[in-house]
């Protein structure tokens, strides 16, 4: 059972980072602003890292498995406030979050085939903090396997 939950994250991380790569790829052009150009050279990077990662983790390296493990934890917080925005979602999501505003609110959004990278100093005029649960869960059995 483990085996095949590591293989399905792997499959997840192999995926969103091949389709979140090409988005970021496209970002680039035309040329626009250079925070746009920084966050999506940042994302190249990070899509790159999560592409090999999910090669790494099918191939039952143990580098696949500790980077697997800084990258789901990178997906771990969904940030929205106005002066700074922050996701980042490759393979599927499953998020929690608490919308600020009167009155407090709780949303969950969920995708399947979702790649998705964000990181701005703005954001939604009403504040929400989350967390990616199927982030939290692939963290979980990541760190399982090492015990």
């Amino acid at each position: 059972m483990q085996r095949l939950l590591l293989r399905l994250i792997g499959v997840f991380e192999i995926a969103g980072g091949l389709f979140g790569l090409v988005a970021q790829i496209e970002r680039l052009f035309p040329w626009g602003s250079m925070p746009d150009m920084i966050s999506a050279l940042v994302g190249i990077v990070l899509f790159a890292l999560l592409l090999v990662a999910g090669v790494l983790l099918l191939e039952h390296h143990a580098a696949g498995t500790r980077l697997s493990r800084w990258l789901q934890l990178a997906q771990l917080p969904v940030i929205g406030t106005s002066f700074f925005s922050y996701a980042l979602y490759a393979g599927v999501r499953l998020d929690l979050d608490v919308v600020i505003q009167r009155p407090l609110s709780l949303l969950i959004h969920a995708d399947i085939g979702r790649w998705h990278w964000l990181l701005a100093l703005a954001g939604p005029h009403n504040w929400h903090l989350g967390i990616n649960l199927v982030a939290l869960a692939a963290l979980g059995i990541l760190r399982w396997k090492r015990a």
